[in-house]
């Protein structure tokens, strides 16, 4: 623009480019050396919202610039007549009568005469409101995205998927509850993580639901990498294109595992309230008969021969008897148990008495077991954790088919110990990992299937767990967890 001004008298050279510069709406103006307008496009009155008679002649800084900007472009107007070419170009709001402020990217550059004096200046400007606004529009857009992808990020897990179910994307929580990593998730669809747990009628009812553009939402099992279980409540939003077709799908999910565990115990508790008015029952009409009926049968065995075969007969009915007695011992035991009352104990020694029970069962002479690691005294219930310990111990030997040794490893940690009783059996399949803690279930064909869940309740009053795990090379391993609260642990 200097270039063209340079030297011509100024209302010539702005006559010549008005007609360009209307068709582009680029504001051309001429200001004297005291910064009165003494020229402007149609451009420039339709960007000020005033007529030419109006403009010619105003003061440009005190009419048409805001207060809060007059003195910066005024250090600009006179930099720009010194010759400094670097404070020509910037950007500065001007008020428009009809439009408010407004934002203008401007060009300017001095206008000298045949002499070299300068009689003034000359700006052409481009109203860039709408574009800042915009640029500002989309900054704030990304911005926002931005936090709710923050937050996000902090609360949930998230994973988008595309039409085929493959993985896309995840976010870390994804990763952290999963225990896989990002590049063992992406490409891989949700089977994944599927537990088993959901029939394929659930899965089919999530996609034609979020396949016909609609949000599904419902609870889901998922196991992480390592076996362990976690609940996830669920919502799947699907991406729709301008047809309503989906394009992608989102699914947010939350952890709801603790919550799930507390409605399990409440369902538990009522259940076992239940089962404890029944056990009440039980014991009052059947276990007291089966004394008198075993009484009886010894009293008539006892006037038989020793080698009789009524004898071995009555015998047989006398073991028969002692089962059901012990089933519905068992059945008590879990149905209507005690606060235990702890007492510091020998751990070593409590497991000693369990094993040393098993080992008097001559059903369970090719049973071996062999205790090794700490030896830390903890405050439990010696009576009650032998019933714990002999669970444990009698499901060992019968997962090996009572053939082979029991390994029984004890460690001690900060605030806690863990006594891993290990067996050489066939293991236990994920899906039935957790159901072996249920009442009632057993995968053999004798038993009531309440020593485990028993254990684990018991095991649970004392401020512990039990849990089952894989054995590395083949068969399970339980694991007893108790706290050292004022328990006293053998140096080393």
């Amino acid at each position: 623009m200097s270039h063209v001004a340079g030297r011509v008298p100024p209302i010539f050279v702005a006559v010549e480019l008005d007609d360009y510069l209307d068709v582009s709406q680029t504001t051309l103006l001429t200001l004297s050396n005291r910064g009165r307008v003494s020229h402007i496009n149609r451009a420039g009155c339709e960007l000020l919202g005033r007529e030419e008679v109006d403009i010619l002649g105003t003061s440009w800084f005190d009419t048409f610039v805001p207060t809060s900007g007059r003195s910066r472009m005024r250090d600009l107007f006179r930099l720009t007549m010194a010759g400094d070419e670097a404070a020509g170009h910037f950007e500065s709001p001007v008020v428009s009568r009809t439009r408010g402020e407004r934002l203008v990217a401007w060009h300017a550059a001095p206008i000298r005469l045949a002499d070299g004096r300068v009689a003034g200046m000359i700006l052409s400007g481009l109203d860039v409101t709408d574009r800042e606004h915009g640029r500002k529009t989309r900054e704030r857009l990304l911005k926002e995205l931005g936090d709710v992808k923050f937050a996000l990020d902090q609360s949930a897990i998230v994973a988008t998927t595309d039409l085929g179910g493959a993985i896309t994307a995840v976010n870390d929580k994804f990763c952290e509850i999963s225990k896989y990593s990002r590049e063992e998730l992406v490409g891989k669809d949700h089977r994944i993580v599927n537990s088993g747990h959901h029939g394929a009628d659930f899965f089919r009812d999530l996609w034609s639901t979020i396949a016909a553009g609609r949000i599904w939402h419902g609870e889901i099992r998922n196991r992480a990498r390592d076996g362990a279980i976690y609940w996830v409540d669920t919502t799947i939003v699907p991406f729709l294109d301008a047809q309503g077709r989906p394009y992608q799908y989102m699914a947010i999910h939350y952890e709801v595992t603790e919550r799930k565990a507390a409605e399990a115990r409440l369902r538990q508790r009522e259940t076992l309230a239940q089962l404890g008015q029944m056990s009440a029952m039980v014991a009052h009409e059947v276990k007291n008969p089966l004394a008198g009926i075993s009484g009886a049968l010894q009293v008539v065995g006892s006037r038989l021969p020793a080698d009789s075969r009524d004898r071995r007969i009555l015998d047989d009915i006398e073991d028969r008897i002692a089962a059901l007695n012990r089933m519905l011992q068992d059945l008590l035991t879990f149905a209507s148990p005690r606060e235990p009352a702890s007492a510091p104990s020998a751990l070593r020694a409590v497991i000693g008495e369990a094993a040393a029970a098993v080992r008097g069962d001559p059903a369970m002479a090719g049973i071996g077991i062999a205790i090794r690691g700490d030896d830390p005294t903890v405050p439990l219930d010696r009576e009650q954790m032998h019933i714990v310990f002999l669970n444990v111990l009698l499901n060992a030997a019968q997962a090996m088919g009572l053939r082979g040794e029991i390994e029984v490893g004890i460690e001690t940690a900060p605030g806690e110990c863990r006594i891993g009783v290990a067996d050489r059996g066939p293991g236990v399949a994920p899906a039935l990992r957790e159901k072996m803690f249920q009442p009632f279930f057993s995968t053999k064909s004798r038993g009531a299937g309440l020593g485990l869940p028993t254990a684990r309740r018991i095991v649970e009053s004392h401020g512990g767990s039990l849990t089952a795990r894989p054995r590395e090379g083949g068969g399970t391993v339980l694991t007893v967890t108790l706290p050292l609260r004022d328990a006293v642990v053998p140096e080393v």
